[in-house]
């Protein structure tokens, strides 16, 4: 009697009660159960039945064994240590450790070791809600990552694509899979991906669409122009936006000549006293094509027309080509334009306009006259932002605004030195305010980490605000726990 029709009888025995019921069947061998007598009773009926069900529900063992799957291919590549691995454990759960993945990632890629392979199968699945993690596993999870994830369907992109992505992702899979098997293909064919594009454009949600856009500053060149500027016409603003992003970085774009042929009308030279004066003068009335170009009509409130279409047209004027068609220097023009009335939608314009444009000179002359945008730092080389700095610290006005701006950058030894020395009178000073030491924990060099932790220590007593005193300690616990994950990764000291 098979398993099934044991199932039955049993049922049917139960349906029937004791009474009315006959000898129960004969058991099955595959069950591996004794036979019950004829005098068994309900209780025998129903541990029967219990473990009857327990096997329909567990399945049963196939019929010949299933091949082992391919063992992962070796690899020699020495083990990180579990002391490594503890902090990165901590990296990833506390919120205020989060910024230094990248660091313990370096340093970890520079150690020449990898993640230990007991510890891949949690990360693995915590890589699935962090993507973080994933650019980090790939490089360091060595062979076994990635046999682990070919033979989990759960984990098979978090790594990067095991294989090439293929048509039928772009077909049949969610965004994120068309994103990536789109960006494959305009790396290896791009007249493909341009072709794919215009087939299939249309129909596609204005969410996608924006994506795919923003997917184009990737190799962007002036091949990627028309399709750029038949975006400008699209139905969704954030797709016509993202165009507008990218248009500005093709110096030669019609979209910038359009902008460029525009700049004249924002200017008027006036004659005082035999000299010429440049004054900015705002639109007075709009102009139907501005729209097509990103210009919204209707100004925010508590804004007027002039002011809103004045800050919009700045913006999307290269700092460059004030500069060129002025004579000016972007730090002359910020200063003539503090004497006028527009003052304000200047300065904002130009601000967006030297992120837009990754104009340097007008990132630096914004920041010497007062700009809060962090971002604009990134905009100088190294060498120039760590000047402008240096040149703040003696400046106690200034030296806090842009000073908190740091911890986007990286540091130099030298900047990070000065900087340290500049910081602890300051601690010192009861009178000062609070100073953010965020910069100091994140961005200070691997290098200057001990001096650091050897100084604040002995500046600890000096410091008698006690809002700052909590902040000391919680940068003294970061710089302490950066020097500990360094010496579990330094190459000079692993075993």
């Amino acid at each position: 009697m098979s398993v099934e029709a044991f199932w039955a009888a049993l049922r049917t025995a139960a349906l029937l009660g004791g009474e009315r019921r006959s000898a129960l069947p004969a058991v099955p061998a595959e069950l591996g159960l004794p036979a019950p007598g004829q005098a068994a009773g309900e209780a025998e009926l129903l541990r029967l039945i219990a473990l009857t069900a327990g096997y329909r529900r567990a399945g049963r063992l196939p019929l010949t064994p299933l091949p082992p799957p391919p063992a992962a291919a070796p690899d020699s590549t020495p083990l990180m240590t579990e002391t490594a691995m503890a902090h990165l454990q901590r990296i990833i759960s506390e919120t205020q450790l989060a910024p230094l993945l990248l660091e313990w990632e370096q340093a970890a890629l520079a150690s020449g070791r990898l993640i230990p392979p007991r510890h891949l199968p949690p990360l693995l699945e915590r890589a699935r809600n962090d993507s973080h993690l994933r650019p980090l596993l790939a490089r360091l999870g060595g062979e076994r990552v990635h046999w682990l994830a070919a033979a989990n369907p759960r984990w098979a992109q978090l790594i990067g694509q095991i294989n090439a992505p293929t048509l039928q992702q772009w077909q049949e899979g969610s965004q994120e899979d068309r994103n990536a098997y789109f960006s494959h293909l305009r790396q290896t064919d791009r007249a493909a991906a341009s072709a794919l594009l215009a087939a299939e454009w249309r129909p596609l949600p204005a969410r996608e669409r924006a994506h795919l856009v923003s997917l184009l500053s990737s190799e962007l060149d002036a091949d990627d122009e028309p399709f750029l500027e038949r975006c400008l016409d699209d139905r969704s603003r954030e797709v016509r936006q993202n165009a507008i992003d990218l248009l500005a970085r093709l110096p030669a774009s019609a979209f910038n000549e359009r902008f460029r042929q525009r700049l004249p009308s924002l200017l008027a030279y006036e004659t005082q006293k035999g000299k010429g004066q440049l004054l900015f003068t705002p639109p007075t009335a709009w102009e139907a094509a501005w729209g097509r170009d990103g210009i919204v009509q209707k100004p925010l409130p508590n804004r007027g027309e002039r002011s809103w279409w004045l800050e919009q047209l700045v913006s999307h004027i290269d700092p460059a080509a004030w500069c060129q068609h002025t004579g000016l220097s972007a730090a002359e023009l910020l200063t003539k334009a503090r004497a006028s009335d527009w003052s304000k939608e200047l300065r904002w314009g130009w601000e967006q306009a030297a992120l837009r444009f990754q104009a340097a000179d007008m990132a630096e002359a914004l920041l010497r006259h007062g700009a809060k945008e962090p971002t604009l730092l990134l905009l100088l080389p190294t060498a120039q932002r760590e000047a402008l700095l240096l040149e703040t610290m003696s400046k106690p006005r200034h030296a806090e605004r842009l000073l908190g701006m740091t911890h986007l950058c990286a540091w130099s030894e030298s900047f990070g030195r000065h900087y340290l020395k500049w910081l602890l009178p300051q601690l010192a000073n009861p009178q000062a305010d609070g100073h953010d030491l965020q910069p100091l924990e994140q961005q200070l060099p691997p290098s200057l980490l001990e001096e650091a932790v050897q100084a604040l220590e002995a500046q600890q007593s000096a410091v008698t605000n006690p809002y700052q005193q909590r902040r000391v300690n919680r940068t003294l616990e970061i710089l302490r726990f950066r020097l500990a994950l360094h010496r579990a990764l330094d190459p000079k000291t692993l075993p």
